[in-house]
């Protein structure tokens, strides 16, 4: 991609909450070899001309799909809400730190901010995990302010402890 050229968004993935095809469904839709019903949980990402990703939440099959799209930085996740099928891909965050040994930005609203710190609990707090973290700069966004009234890219907030 060239400055030139604007965002481009890529649908990392468009199916429905269970994926398709589904587990022990026999319809003709999950058993179609058509390779369009072979579909991810739903997921988009935004490249900037000068490289830098933005995704909109990290699906359960998140790392296929930054495999698949050959993706090797992300700058920042928004999370839309914290349906599993829309945030349980968070742990392969670390992937991105491992190369980048720069935390992401994420943001979303407290109450799923909340949600993630609960689900993520060893993300967020000392609880014994002794694996490598996430490694993220939080961002609350705030319900009925335009997103586009924030800074953009955010300043690097500090992360929580």
């Amino acid at each position: 991609m060239t400055p030139d050229q604007g965002i481009k968004v890529t649908i990392l993935g468009s199916g429905s909450s269970p994926g398709c095809p589904v587990i022990a469904c026999d319809c003709p839709v999950c058993t179609s070899g058509d390779p369009r019903n072979q579909r991810t949980r739903a997921s988009i990402m935004l490249t900037f001309p000068g490289g830098q990703h933005v995704v909109f939440d990290t699906a359960t099959e998140f790392r296929l799909q930054m495999v698949r799209e050959k993706v090797h930085n992300i700058e920042h996740v928004i999370y839309t809400h914290t349906h599993s099928d829309h945030c349980h891909g968070f742990d392969d965050l670390r992937a991105f730190f491992f190369r980048s040994r720069e935390p992401i930005s994420v943001h979303a609203t407290r109450e799923h901010l909340d949600d993630l710190r609960t689900r993520f609990s060893y993300a967020f707090q000392n609880t014994g995990y002794h694996g490598t973290k996430p490694r993220m700069n939080i961002h609350e966004i705030t319900p009925g302010v335009p997103f586009k009234s924030r800074q953009w890219p955010p300043d690097g907030n500090p992360s929580d402890p």
